[in-house]
């Protein structure tokens, strides 16, 4: 692995967990609130998350989706076993986690 493809595959990393973690994300067709409510995470009008319902194993799914830490090491995960001719699909991700980390640095 290069050091451009470790950093292409730690920005897409940071970025989809972030995506499914963050819960200011909608995400097209509010499809990310629909993913974390149906894996039973529930915020209060703050945005804080209140509590983890449902069955065990959404209980147990959700509390992983919901810790950015715990997250991005299953994603990091899968993302190092998509072979290296396709990782051209993470390049949106990784440029989308660049220009929020610049515009994070530029309002400052």
């Amino acid at each position: 692995m290069t050091l451009t493809d470790f950093i292409i595959l730690s920005l897409a990393a940071w970025r989809i967990a972030n995506l499914v973690v963050d819960d200011s994300e909608d995400g097209p067709f509010d499809i990310l609130p629909k993913i974390r409510y149906w894996l039973g995470i529930r915020y209060d009008d703050r945005g804080r998350m209140m509590s983890v319902d449902g069955p065990l194993l959404y209980r147990e799914l959700g509390r992983a989706v919901s810790c950015m830490w715990c997250l991005s090491i299953w994603v990091g995960i899968f993302l190092s076993f998509i072979p290296s001719e396709i990782r051209i699909i993470l390049w949106p991700f990784a440029i989308s986690a660049g220009v929020l980390l610049v515009n994070k640095f530029v309002k400052r």
